[in-house]
């Protein structure tokens, strides 16, 4: 291919703006959030051992639920039991304040709530078929399988939350695809890394709204771009601090399948557009007697490359002598 794949392309860009942050602006960074991309992990591991590289929390749990879905294709009863087990993944992120051991512990526990089993420090047969069915696999840890008081932590089901034929038994077929995907190992490997509860939805939230000034079918200039940046995030500043919760609606949830309750948020920016078209108009006047356009090039990436292209553009000729036509008879 002529071009660069999506993975180099954020592997790359992650590294010139670390690079920039840490070596240039002498930033000190601590940790640092993203999606569960390996090649990001593996540069900050060998580059930065200095940072804490953090995943996602709402990326790795849907990927948790993807596979969940997966596996209910062939086993219905997964799917009864899905947005339990992805809600008592976020519950495990935040309550396990920052120990990633202790997060994969609390989420493994779900294994043995599946089993209308809540205390199995003394349940040496469930143990010792879960240790065979564990096999060679790192996950579930010998801490969650042999430690003597451990239970959920939950407190006593009332009869209105038992699930009336919906438990799992031990020698399930069910139950033995739903462990594969609970102690996945590169699943759980990745989990790890959300120990400190951090997700990238405020970035998400101003990518979304860049968009009413930066649309992706348009193109525009370097300096174009970076002025709309500026404004759109003055703006997604400015609505941070008004936004307020005004009401709730009916929304369809595409992830879950079925209509959820969302909060409606306003946000009155109106004012401040106002204020900041008039203050670019009172510029753009002081503007027009001087001279020359505004020095941007502080916030220009030098040296400006002219390809993102992996390979050199060869010259015209080079390219008529090496067509080959298949139509054409030799």
């Amino acid at each position: 291919s002529s071009g660069i794949n999506a993975e180099y392309g954020e592997t790359h860009a992650c590294r010139e703006l670390l690079n920039k942050l840490v070596n240039v602006d002498k930033l000190i960074i601590s940790s640092f959030v993203s999606d569960c991309h390996a090649s990001i992990g593996k540069m900050i591991r060998e580059s930065y051992p200095g940072i804490d590289h953090a995943y996602d929390v709402w990326h790795t749990a849907k990927r948790l639920l993807k596979k969940l879905n997966k596996a209910g294709k062939k086993y219905p009863k997964i799917l009864l039991w899905v947005k339990d087990i992805v809600n008592h993944f976020w519950f495990s992120c935040k309550y396990c304040n920052g120990d990633s051991d202790l997060l994969l512990e609390i989420f493994h526990s779900s294994l043995f709530h599946v089993l209308n089993i809540h205390s199995w420090g003394y349940k040496k047969a469930v143990l010792k078929t879960i240790h065979e069915i564990r096999g060679k696999r790192p996950y579930p840890k010998d801490s969650i399988l042999g430690k003597k008081n451990q239970k959920c932590l939950h407190g006593p089901l009332t009869k209105g939350i038992h699930r009336k034929g919906h438990w799992f038994g031990v020698d399930d077929t069910d139950y033995l695809a739903l462990f594969k995907v609970i102690v996945n190992t590169r699943l759980c490997n990745d989990m790890k890394k959300c120990n400190r509860f951090l997700h990238t939805g405020a970035l998400e939230s101003f990518h979304s709204s860049k968009l009413k000034y930066l649309p992706k079918i348009n193109a525009y200039k370097m300096e174009t771009h970076i002025v709309m940046t500026m404004f759109s995030a003055l703006e997604h500043n400015e609505g941070l601090k008004s936004t307020r919760a005004s009401s709730s609606k009916a929304a369809y949830s595409r992830a879950q399948k079925k209509y959820v309750l969302k909060n409606c948020y306003t946000k009155d920016t109106s004012g401040f557009k106002k204020e900041m078209i008039t203050a670019i108009k009172t510029n753009l006047k002081e503007a027009a007697k001087v001279p020359g356009k505004p020095d941007l090039s502080s916030y220009i990436r030098q040296p400006v490359p002219k390809t993102f292209h992996m390979v050199e553009k060869p010259d015209i000729e080079e390219l008529v002598k090496a067509k080959i036509c298949r139509m054409k008879e030799p």
